[in-house]
């Protein structure tokens, strides 16, 4: 159990909680470093699902369920006896951490990223299918008036945009973060504004977001509460990805006409590749890396619309951008290592390989490229000592 939830009561005598849902992929506790330098004043509680399943299977094998998480979580809380409680978490941790607030009535709520709907066709969602009861955050949610709650989400992302705006939220704090996409956690975090929001949790029970943004110069982009902008978004996503019977190409055109959206030009890129339209969709895919420089997904994109037009040099290029954007990335990783390895730069293919697996052990995409270029298993393991 203590791999998968840890209760750390305060140094010193405190009656508020800090509840972190670990995100995917987690090899330990997500924000386990940010929330131990307030073990003076603050209760921790830290929780990862192994299964990667947003919960829904539990986190062990004796809490199999969401209800069992909820209720362990709870149980700790008032154990603690903790008066004043936050929720805390991105992406994965971000549903759950939303989802905690309203069933224990949390005083505060920060979330990043996080999924409303979990539908396999949708980035960052399960690789196996969720029950009913956990599928949709919207439905849960009722008429849950989150005053307390806080969304950061990406404003350069139509999925994220979408997972926030389908949900009533009737009174959360919903910030769009400029030029950034679903890693707005980790540009948070680089600016320091999540630690500086915990400190104020710590220290007076708030979590005033939106004034910490301002004080470190991270800016908005709020066209995406716009009601016409905000409806071609959502006909953009439903159709690229849950096959609603809009056209894609359409609406982005409509979409453009009001104003450049960098997850437009990123769609509209993938869109045209598939199409076999190279030279269109590379040319919107740099507009979009022009119009969200700091988003990783949008040079992810790029990167692999050079690679599709067989544009492989640029693509290196393309894809080492997106290294120098996000250090630990493990897609760009094991795509930039298979393509040196095919170039002639083997020493430089199996260091990027190698740093795949530190980061992602768990993950099988390092080794199945690994073994498709043939690459001896002791030379692989060798590379990653």
């Amino acid at each position: 159990m203590d791999e998968t939830f840890l209760v750390k009561p305060a140094d010193k005598p405190s009656d508020r909680v800090a509840i972190a849902f670990s995100s995917l992929n987690a090899n330990g506790f997500s924000f386990y470093n940010m929330f131990e330098k307030y073990s003076d004043s603050l209760h921790r509680i830290y929780i990862r699902d192994p299964y990667d399943q947003w919960y829904d299977r539990g986190i062990s094998e004796t809490v199999t369920d969401w209800t069992g998480v909820s209720q362990l979580v709870q149980k700790a809380v008032a154990d603690l006896g903790a008066s004043q409680s936050l929720t805390f978490g991105a992406s994965m941790g971000g549903y759950a951490a939303i989802r905690m607030a309203r069933e224990m009535d949390a005083s505060a709520c920060l979330a990043m990223s996080p999924q409303t709907l979990l539908d396999r066709r949708l980035p960052h969602t399960p690789r196996e299918p969720v029950s009913d009861a956990n599928r949709d955050l919207a439905m849960m949610l009722g008429s849950w008036r989150p005053s307390n709650a806080t969304v950061f989400f990406g404003a350069a992302d139509f999925v994220d945009i979408y997972n926030v705006l389908r949900v009533p939220w009737q009174g959360a704090n919903l910030l769009p973060v400029a030029d950034q996409d679903h890693l707005v956690s980790q540009f948070l975090l680089t600016k320091k504004i999540m630690l500086s929001l915990v400190q104020s949790f710590a220290e007076t029970g708030t979590v005033p977001a939106r004034a910490r943004l301002e004080m470190r110069g991270v800016s908005l982009d709020t066209r995406c509460f716009d009601t016409v902008q905000s409806a071609l978004i959502t006909r953009v996503v439903e159709g690229y990805y849950l096959d609603a019977p809009w056209d894609v190409l359409t609406q982005l055109n409509a979409l453009k006409a009001l104003g450049s959206w960098a997850d437009g030009y990123q769609i509209e890129g993938r869109i045209r590749s598939k199409l076999g339209e190279h030279d269109a969709a590379v040319a919107a895919a740099k507009e979009a890396v022009r119009l969200a420089p700091k988003s990783v997904t949008i040079s992810d994109a790029f990167a692999d619309i050079l690679d599709r037009a067989g544009q492989t040099d640029a693509a290196i290029s393309a894809y080492r951008r997106s290294l120098s954007l996000r250090k630990k990335h493990y897609g760009a990783l094991c795509r930039l290592g298979e393509l040196l390895w095919t170039s002639g730069e083997t020493d430089e293919a199996l260091d990027m390989l190698r740093q795949a697996v530190e980061i992602r052990p768990r993950l099988e995409r390092a080794f199945t490229i690994a073994s498709r270029l043939g690459i001896d298993r002791t030379r692989f393991t060798a590379a990653s000592t």
